[in-house]
């Protein structure tokens, strides 16, 4: 392993030499930035800023939330369905439970699969900045920190719907049936997380990494059950009970 390639995440490091070494990576990426300007030239097409200067602010802002609501939009449904089938796809091919065997611990089996999904979304995600950019840079009306909470509220969203379809993976039978339960499990805690920042503005992103924390827990309790269906304190208590005293 190279030195820039920690021995802590086997998994992750394969996982992302796979999927940079496939051209249909980088035919996404650049997918993703035509539609992502052919957007931002439409937007400003159809809705023109007028040639008084001082509306261009107001109109770089609009646009600067339309297309991270976009952005927003696209990773909540992309997200799901990338780990939804991470873990059950491996039991139907048959190469999870040679995956269980290597000497990887549980969690770190979890966050490698967990990132191999999410780091190339944060990555498509994230080239589309220069763009934003150069339209922010023309029009104004966005501050520096109203960028960098935007795509951090991106990127964490992204990572809080894969977290979630991963625990659902972890718990399901078949591929249909995880895809299934991980958009209605995303749905209604999107609603339980919408609520709550309703009544208390900048509850979101903690309550999202929360969320991230507690689904990695979940699924590596799951999982080590899987590795370790039987506990050892278990076969001994049943095989040399203890006499009551008295």
């Amino acid at each position: 392993m190279r030195w820039y390639l920690p021995d802590d995440h086997p998994l992750l490091w394969d996982e992302l030499r796979r999927r940079l070494r496939d051209s249909q990576s980088y035919l996404a990426a650049l997918i993703y930035l035509t539609v992502f300007s052919g957007i931002l030239l439409g937007v400003t097409y159809l809705v023109h800023p007028g040639s008084d200067p001082k509306e261009w602010p107001a109109f770089g802002h609009k646009l600067w939330l339309i297309v991270m609501v976009g952005q927003l939009a696209i990773t909540l449904l992309i997200s799901p369905a990338l780990t939804a089938t991470a873990i059950i796809g491996d039991c139907e091919r048959g190469s999870f439970e040679a995956l269980l065997l290597t000497p990887i611990s549980t969690r770190n089996l979890v966050v490698g699969k967990l990132l191999g999904c999410t780091v190339l979304l944060w990555l498509l995600v994230l080239t589309g900045v220069p763009v934003m950019s150069i339209i922010v840079f023309i029009y104004g009306g966005v501050s520096p920190s109203e960028m960098i909470l935007g795509y951090l509220l991106v990127l964490t969203a992204s990572a809080f719907c894969a977290a979630q379809g991963l625990l659902v993976s972890s718990r399901s039978t078949t591929t249909s049936m995880a895809l299934l339960k991980a958009y209605l499990r995303v749905f209604v805690a999107l609603l339980i997380i919408a609520a709550f920042s309703f009544f208390c503005v900048g509850l979101g992103i903690p309550l999202m990494c929360f969320d991230i924390w507690r689904s990695i827990n979940l699924t590596t309790i799951r999982l080590h059950k899987l590795r370790n269906p039987v506990d050892p304190a278990e076969i001994f208590a049943n095989t040399y009970p203890m006499e009551p005293r008295g």
